[in-house]
């Protein structure tokens, strides 16, 4: 049986391929793949050709608080989220795995499930709502273990 772990945040993607040892029954973990998204650590100024604050917000005659681009920054994260997404998808089927876990921060957990393909969702057997990013390769496994 094929598995998979896959831990993410909008900037950062890990995928580790779990395997068994036939002799000792013991499992191990391979990274497989690592990918760090430039776009999640570009700041706001750099992506939009205005300055912040340089054109007004609503409010009559034209006075009323600064704009910041909110709309922009919302359609930043979609677009992280669907790189991120697009990957996990691609990366799941490559490794034609029987079933995956899953690790991705609380905020985007839910958002991440709901925008995968229905095959891959469908392999997923563990999820774990937390940052799991930085944990080495064998605390994963036994995170996963105890969830």
């Amino acid at each position: 049986m094929k598995k998979l772990i896959v831990v993410m945040d909008l900037g950062c993607l890990k995928g580790y391929r779990v395997t068994r040892d036939e002799v000792t029954g013991a499992e191990r973990i391979e990274k497989l793949e690592e990918f760090q998204n430039p776009d999640a650590h570009v700041r706001f100024g750099e992506t939009v050709s205005d300055q912040a604050g340089r054109f007004r917000g609503g409010g009559p005659n034209g006075h009323g608080g600064m704009s910041h681009g909110e709309k922009h920054l919302n359609e930043q994260r979609r677009r992280l989220l669907r790189q991120i997404t697009d990957r996990i998808n691609d990366l799941v089927r490559r490794e034609a795995c029987d079933q995956w876990h899953l690790g991705a921060t609380r905020e985007l957990n839910q958002r991440v499930v709901g925008s995968l393909e229905s095959d891959v969702r469908a392999r997923l057997r563990r999820n774990v709502a937390a940052d799991l990013t930085k944990l080495k390769a064998n605390e994963l496994l036994e995170r996963f273990r105890a969830a």
